[in-house]
């Protein structure tokens, strides 16, 4: 049977002609045409078999190229970009080093986080970081981003950085305790031997931390100072002290080891009137000195200051000494200190200290006043007497609370906008500013000096307050005049309160000591900055240097004397001019 080819109907194999629509049909049996039509009179299955055969062979021509670009996209993926990321990667941290070279912080930090960016699994712009985060005292920065490369790198180096980094802080701390920056009150008490500063005992632990290659073996140490409440060093110390440790860590074998351990600081917070101990880092010529002194000046109930120093070097195996005292030095008068005095400040001369060697030199005691630029000052510990005391009840009664309290201070982080350690751009910085204020005439001097001087007048007015008397004199060569004006009702009460103008408003700094007392001006006529008091009775006389130190009036003494009949007080040629405070002839600004 077969069909026709333009109806679809089935006719018989030997017809010519359709039956049916009388179209011609195929002769030779038509085989092919085996499957009835559409209505269309299309040969649908032999279509789609058309369409699928060319289909296959469109798909047989494309397959290679498909293959070949897939090839050159994977070869670009695999090979091309890795290629210029790594090339990146290099440019930033060879920018990142360029600039720490030059130690242009803040661009080799754009450039290392740049390159953490490209490549955060490479630990180097982690290491580069926090050496940066060091440098400029953030070591919390320092911690952050080495923990960072920690997640990021799982590298052995950073890991082992970021262990010592953190020993500090997350192990000592927990173990020993941490102490705070801040302002602490002490008071005085009486015992079977004596009356004195009570050692208060509210901070314990861990006070600050510094990390640096100490022995310039190329491997940073780990240094720590840590606050003990527990100490007796001195044979008459009668209640624990207190005492400030240096400690120095290294990394071995994945563990962070206690290598020495050294008393730096004894004691402090509760030894004297004042107080002025601290610790600084002095680099010269690669090498890194530990220095550091306990000062301590007692003047309401004693007279004399005590005081010891060291200078170190850390070798790797443990601190050496280099210069400073063996033992606390307790005294009103150091001549016989003069020649160790003088080894000292010839030593501290070759390693750059030479403000420290001249105040040594000067004053014959073998402490520190932190007064030499180049000192990085990591611990200071101040104290001074509220000024409440009332020394002649004291003397009536002997009863500590008369003396008032002692305020101190831990620092151990310094902004550098508001230091309390100004350094020398800070005071040139105060120097050039209190030269462009008009402020500082003497219409500013009468203005914010004068009430003062009414006010105490009428504070003592029925006590011959009229014959108190005033100074006006720069004590720290700033170019502003400070207010020294005496209080109290006689000699054996009276007080100096000293006051100076900042932002054109005058301030209270303190007051120091002021009974029999005389002020001159340095020998040199007012180049040092600082003045002379001269307290003197009944054949005793006491010298200090009065300065103006964190802010705040110091009195320290210089030297103390019993003098011969046939010589006279101590005196010099530039004497303070002073004026009663019914005269404020001294507030124009001549």
């Amino acid at each position: 049977m077969m069909y026709c080819t333009k109806c679809g109907k089935q006719n018989e194999d030997n017809a010519r002609f359709c039956a049916f629509c009388g179209a011609p049909l195929k002769q030779g049996g038509n085989t092919e045409n085996t499957e009835p039509a559409d209505g269309q009179g299309n040969v649908r299955k032999t279509k789609e078999k058309k369409n699928r055969s060319k289909a296959g062979k469109i798909l047989l021509i494309l397959l290679p190229v498909l293959v070949v670009l897939a090839a050159a996209a994977v070869t670009v993926i695999v090979f091309i970009i890795p290629g210029q990321r790594e090339k990146k990667y290099q440019a930033e941290i060879a920018d990142g080093n360029r600039y720490l070279e030059e130690l242009d912080y803040e661009k080799a930090e754009v450039s290392y986080l740049s390159a953490i960016d490209v490549e955060p699994k490479k630990e180097e712009p982690y290491l580069r970081l926090a050496e940066i985060y060091n440098v400029q005292d953030e070591p919390e920065k320092a911690v952050e981003i080495l923990l960072q490369g920690v997640k990021a790198t799982e590298g052995s180096e950073v890991r082992r950085k970021y262990e010592l980094y953190s020993y500090a802080d997350k192990v000592l701390a927990g173990e020993l305790g941490q102490c705070e920056d801040g302002e602490y009150t002490g008071k005085y008490v009486r015992t079977e031997y004596y009356v004195g500063a009570e050692p208060i005992h509210d901070q314990k632990g861990v006070l600050t931390s510094r990390i640096r290659d100490f022995d310039n073996d190329g491997e940073e140490e780990l240094m720590v100072l840590v606050m003990t409440n527990d100490e007796r060093v001195t044979s008459y110390a009668e209640t624990d002290q207190n005492a400030v440790y240096l400690r120095m860590y290294e990394s071995e074998n994945g563990e962070i080891v206690l290598q020495d351990e050294f008393m730096a600081l004894y004691p402090v917070m509760g030894s004297g009137d004042m107080e002025n101990s601290g610790i600084f880092l002095q680099e010269h010529d690669g090498a890194i000195y530990i220095c550091g002194t306990t000062y301590f000046l007692n003047y309401l109930t004693a007279d004399g200051s005590n005081f010891n120093s060291f200078v170190l070097l850390y070798t790797g195996e443990g601190f050496e000494k280099q210069a400073g005292t063996v033992d606390i030095i307790s005294g009103s008068e150091f001549s016989g200190e003069e020649q160790n005095a003088y080894e000292m400040a010839d030593y501290l001369e070759t390693i750059g200290l030479v403000n420290e060697a001249a105040q040594i030199r000067e004053t014959w005691m073998r402490r520190f006043d932190f007064s030499d630029p180049s000192e990085e000052i990591i611990l200071r510990i101040t104290g001074e007497n509220d000024g409440s005391a009332d020394s002649f009840a004291f003397s009536a009664t002997m009863d500590p609370e008369s003396l008032g309290t002692i305020i101190y201070h831990i620092q151990t982080s310094w902004d550098d906008e508001i230091s309390e350690d100004a350094a020398p751009e800070d005071t040139a910085a105060a120097e050039s500013s209190t030269e462009d204020e008009p402020e500082l005439s003497s219409d500013v001097y009468r203005r914010e000096y004068g009430p003062l001087l009414d006010q105490t007048l009428e504070k003592y007015e029925n006590d011959m307050g009229k014959y108190l008397l005033y100074y006006v004199y720069d004590i720290d060569k700033n170019g502003v005049r400070e207010l020294i004006v005496q209080t109290g009702t006689c000699e054996a009460d009276y007080m100096y309160e000293i006051y100076t103008i900042q932002d054109g408003k005058a301030v209270y700094l303190g007051e120091i000591a002021g009974g029999h007392t005389s002020f001159f001006a340095d020998e040199k006529g007012g180049a040092e900055d600082y003045i002379i008091q001269m307290y003197a009775q009944m054949g005793y006389e006491r010298i200090c240097h009065v300065s103006l130190q964190n802010g705040v009036p110091v009195s320290e003494e210089i030297s103390s004397r019993e003098v011969p009949a046939d010589e006279e007080y101590y005196s010099n040629e530039y004497p303070l001019e002073y004026a009663y405070i019914t005269d404020k002839s001294l507030l124009e600004n001549s």
